[in-house]
């Protein structure tokens, strides 16, 4: 009788602890899974991605952002944050400081100089992570590369002015009119 109590008492126990342990593995497996997923969606994204901690040293950095900078995991991972080619002037300048206080998300665009002397403009969204408590405990730092779209604005705008200076200069009547036929300048 106590050979059968003693091998009842020992299928109890083992059994529970097997299924434990077999729940154990299969969660351990899906939280893998998982983060190889996320992983996967973060180094799919074009924008070069950034997860900023609240000191602002940085996190987690996208595929994209390795490749684009010439930089390795190891050479990014627990640095202060650069928002691109780079240093920042300080997180409350480039508004990562502005959304730990606030917890809204900041749109700027940030200029760098690159080592090559060129100027480098960037659209930065810094966008919170928050948790339960709604309280901000790292940032999203979205870059993109919008040099181009600058230095166009920036040619636009000089043509504009020398087209204001033709106009302002020459002896005839120039009015300039949009599609509906309202007047959008009118030299003097």
């Amino acid at each position: 009788f106590f050979l059968l109590y003693q091998a009842l008492i020992r299928s109890s126990l083992t059994r529970p602890y097997g299924t434990l342990f077999r729940e154990l593995n299969g969660a351990r497996e899906d939280i893998a899974r998982r983060e190889r997923y996320y992983r996967s969606i973060l180094d799919h994204l074009h924008e070069d991605i950034r997860i900023i901690g609240p000191h602002g040293t940085v996190m987690e950095a996208n595929r994209t952002y390795l490749e684009s900078n010439g930089l390795s995991r190891e050479q990014v991972i627990g640095l202060p944050c650069r928002c691109g080619v780079g240093q920042c002037e300080g997180m409350e300048r480039c508004g990562l400081g502005s959304v730990f206080a606030t917890g809204r998300a900041v749109n700027q665009i940030h200029e760098h100089k690159k080592p090559d002397g060129r100027t480098l403009h960037e659209n930065v969204l810094f966008s919170p992570l928050t948790d339960e408590s709604g309280g901000v405990f790292q940032v999203i730092a979205a870059v993109r590369d919008v040099t181009d779209l600058v230095e166009t604005r920036k040619a636009l705008e000089m043509r504009l002015m020398e087209l204001d200076s033709i106009m302002e200069s020459t002896e005839d009547g120039i009015l300039a009119m949009d599609e509906g036929g309202c007047t959008m300048h009118a030299n003097t």
